[in-house]
C-alpha cells in the first residue's frame, strides 16, 4: 500500500492533465470560431497553440503511466482506480481523472466538429 505522501505526484499530475485539457479544449473553441470568421491568421496562432497543449497533454499521460506502472500497477484507468483505491483521499484523485476523462471526450468531440466545417 503507497505511503499517504505517494499521492501528491499522481494528484500534481492528474491537475496538469487537467488544466492542460481544459487549455486545449478552449483552444477547439477558438478554432472554431476562427474557422467561422474565416480568419487564417487566429487559426495559424491557434493550430500552433493546440499542438503545444496536445504534445504537453501526452507528456502528462505518458508520465501517469510511468508512476503507475513503477507502482506496479496496469498503466490504463482501471490501474488508476485501483491506485486510487489505495490512498486516503481516492474520491479527490477518481474526481480528477473524471475529469480528464470528460475534458478529453470534449476535445475529441469539438475536433471533429472542426474538422466537419473544414
Amino acid at each position: 500500500m503507497p505511503a499517504q505522501g505517494a499521492s501528491q505526484p499522481m494528484e500534481s499530475l492528474l491537475k496538469q492533465e487537467v488544466a492542460c485539457s481544459e487549455q486545449l479544449l478552449e483552444c477547439l473553441q477558438r478554432e472554431r470560431g476562427a474557422l467561422a470568421q474565416h480568419d487564417l491568421d487566429a487559426l495559424e496562432q491557434i493550430t500552433r497553440t493546440k499542438l503545444e497543449h496536445s504534445e504537453q497533454l501526452e507528456r502528462l499521460e505518458q508520465e501517469r503511466r510511468h508512476q503507475l506502472a513503477m507502482l506496479g500497477f496496469d498503466q490504463d484507468g482501471e490501474g488508476l482506480r485501483q491506485y486510487c483505491k489505495t490512498l486516503p483521499n481516492y474520491t479527490q484523485l477518481f474526481q480528477l481523472w473524471q475529469q480528464v476523462i470528460s475534458n478529453i471526450e470534449a476535445c475529441q468531440a469539438d475536433n471533429l466538429t472542426n474538422g466537419g466545417i473544414l
